[in-house]
């Protein structure tokens, strides 16, 4: 008698979770149809369907707390604190200043200038190319340069006009 009375409550949810969907499926297809029936209205924001489910909690899979048990979480919050604590050193005024002094001493990129600045660019993977090619025209135009003689300067009409004063 009570299987049977179990299962009639199990076809009885059934059939209500049929009833709303069912409705619920309806619903959408009358919101379709109207606003295909008039062309000036713009389609309903489609919303996702959430289904709504009960979640039991049970903790029974913890056991229960023993010694070696809380022993392993005190360690593991021990753990979290001390990580914690280094980055609150790394917070505040104080830290700000000790960063900065560091990276004072060391010398960023943004602090190089010239050569410096231009041999740190040129080491990056990314820059290659680029070093590549004004290694090879910084050449071509020193080997331009060198070619010239004296001669060729003096009858020059831009040397003459801008570098023979």
């Amino acid at each position: 008698a009570n299987s049977q009375q179990a299962a009639s409550k199990d076809d009885a949810k059934k059939e209500a979770t049929k009833a709303v969907k069912q409705s619920q499926t309806d619903a959408a297809t009358q919101q379709r149809s109207a606003s295909q029936s008039n062309p000036n209205t713009h389609p309903p924001t489609q919303r996702r369907e959430e289904s709504v489910t009960m979640t039991k909690l049970s903790f029974s899979n913890y056991g229960e707390l023993t010694q070696t048990r809380a022993n392993e979480v005190f360690e593991s919050h021990k753990k979290y604190l001390e990580w914690r604590k280094t980055e609150w050193a790394t917070r505040g005024p104080e830290a700000l200043a000790k960063r900065q002094a560091a990276r004072a001493a060391n010398g960023t990129w943004r602090q190089m200038k010239g050569f410096d600045l231009f041999r740190h660019e040129v080491s990056h993977f990314g820059n290659r190319p680029f070093a590549i090619g004004v290694g090879v025209m910084s050449g071509l135009y020193l080997i331009a340069f060198a070619s010239q003689s004296s001669d060729y300067r003096k009858e020059s009409e831009y040397w003459t006009k801008y570098h023979s004063k």
